[in-house]
């Protein structure tokens, strides 16, 4: 018969969340919210690696992921134009894998209780113009990883934790036509999650496999500018210019070092800008006209910051016309993305494999039209 080479991959996922809130009431001259949160996910999955007609990995984990907490925080108005902000938040996680692993019981398991914390200021320099900073914790969760134990390899993967620091200004301007925010913000990393792509030296396990790893620190800054103009009732003109510096202070992880690096799929600038036109019809429909596009600055798509991973500076532009019709049960809309039809690299690996640089690429020029009818 004919070889059968393949991977085959199933799972049926339950999730139950969640939240209360309590809060002040509106108008309240102190602002305050208490609450609680709650999430369980149970996630019953089969996952088979086979070459022709050999089973080379196959694994039937109960991935299950449970999460609590409580938060509380505050707003006090100091004087009329200062506030200060305080909050906390306590979370408890845990997640496991219980599975087999080509006939070997495993169950690798992770858990964390975290505090994290927010303090901040606001100024309301005039009517229409409020200066704010910040400084926050927070983190991303640690979990298991589901590839499978040979040498290099690792089953879980711990918190990354961020400290962030952030500073920044709102106006509007022109009896609010003009908007025109900005921050700066400064982001420490401790942990900072990566993909790590593996191959099983001894062979056992064919093909790649792909795993999150902890870095020991990395650091981002930089910041953005949003501006908003009204030119008229129905046309409106976005500006929005972002700039980041993202570099690993310290990756020595498994042997290897990108300390230095450039972090991956981190571009060091993108000019952002959008146009729309409302064109109002004599029946009362509407029809909207949009163009929207971006300048990306060259970046690595590869922590390893490989030559090939490096995506060179590209524009990406999209448009958009829709219709709105019948007292608003009616959408019409038609759209075209990447309109330039370029190729940009979604996600790289291959040269520290040694088996030359593998990438898949975003989406080409895409156009389509979708119409939707809503009751009232």
């Amino acid at each position: 018969g004919e070889a059968n080479t393949g991977y085959t991959q199933g799972q049926t996922s339950r999730l139950t969340t969640q939240e209360l809130r309590v809060a002040s009431p509106t108008g309240s001259r102190i602002s305050w919210v208490v609450g609680g949160y709650y999430s369980r996910e149970t996630a019953p999955y089969i996952e088979t690696l086979l070459s022709n007609n050999v089973t080379f990995f196959k694994t039937d984990p109960l991935l299950t992921d449970d999460s609590r907490a409580l938060f509380g925080q505050v707003t006090y108005p100091v004087i009329d134009s200062l506030r200060v902000t305080g909050g906390l938040r306590y979370t408890h996680e845990a997640k496991s894998a219980a599975q087999t692993v080509n006939g070997v019981l495993v169950n690798p398991r992770d858990s964390l209780n975290k505090v994290t914390w927010k303090a901040g200021l606001e100024y309301d320099l005039a009517p229409q113009s409020m200066i704010y900073g910040s400084v926050s914790t927070g983190f991303k969760s640690g979990g298991v990883s589901e590839v499978p134990d040979f040498p290099g390899s690792t089953q879980t993967y711990g918190p990354e934790t961020i400290t962030a620091y952030q500073l920044g200004n709102k106006n509007r301007f022109l009896s609010n036509r003009v908007q025109v925010n900005w921050e700066a913000f400064y982001y420490d990393y401790h942990g900072f999650q990566t993909l790590n792509v593996l191959v099983d030296p001894t062979g056992k396990y064919a093909g790649l496999f792909f795993e999150t790893v902890n870095s020991q620190k990395a650091t981002m800054y930089g910041g953005e500018i949003e501006a908003i103009f009204a030119l008229t009732g129905h046309d409106r003109l976005t500006f929005s210019p972002t700039f980041l510096h993202a570099k690993f202070d310290q990756f020595n992880v498994g042997g290897v070092n990108e300390s230095g690096n450039h972090i991956e799929a981190s571009a060091p600038y993108t000019l952002a800008g959008s146009y729309q036109h409302e064109f109002d019809l004599p029946d009362s429909s509407v029809i909207v006209a949009n163009i929207s596009t971006a300048l990306v600055g060259g970046h690595y798509m590869d922590n390893g910051n490989a030559p090939g991973s490096y995506q060179s500076t590209y524009t990406r532009t999209s448009a958009y016309l829709t219709y709105e019709g019948g007292g608003g049960h009616w959408t019409v809309s038609g759209y075209v993305r990447n309109l330039e039809n370029s190729a940009v690299i979604n996600f790289y690996a291959g040269s520290t494999l040694g088996i030359g640089d593998i990438v898949s690429l975003r989406a080409p020029r895409t156009y389509g039209l979708s119409v939707t009818w809503q009751r009232e």
